[in-house]
């Protein structure tokens, strides 16, 4: 919490006022983003798939490691569109 002796129109604030004025500052920086089509990740053995992306918008080259583990709960896999191409901009699988 920062206090302040002035308020928003620069004049000096009472002692009384100084007391009732806190100002919270929350600064998060964006590393960047990261766009992912799920439904490349929809398979019939429910594997867990690991891929690496690129983070865009960022000022930082900055890699994102993502897993995931899709699990169908009902209907069939007839029912998807199941692609073999990725599409979110993955990266080849040469990192670590």
């Amino acid at each position: 919490m920062l206090g302040s002796d002035v308020d928003e129109t620069n004049k000096s604030l009472t002692c009384q006022e100084k007391k009732s004025l806190n100002h919270k500052v929350v600064t998060r920086i964006k590393l960047g983003e990261v766009k992912i089509n799920l439904t490349e990740y929809v398979h019939e053995s429910e594997d867990w798939q690991t891929n690496f992306f690129l983070l865009q918008d960022s000022k930082v080259n900055s890699a994102l490691k993502f897993s995931c583990h899709l699990k169908l709960v009902r209907g069939a896999y007839g029912e998807f569109d199941l692609t073999t191409l990725y599409t979110s901009g993955q990266l080849p699988g040469t990192l670590p």
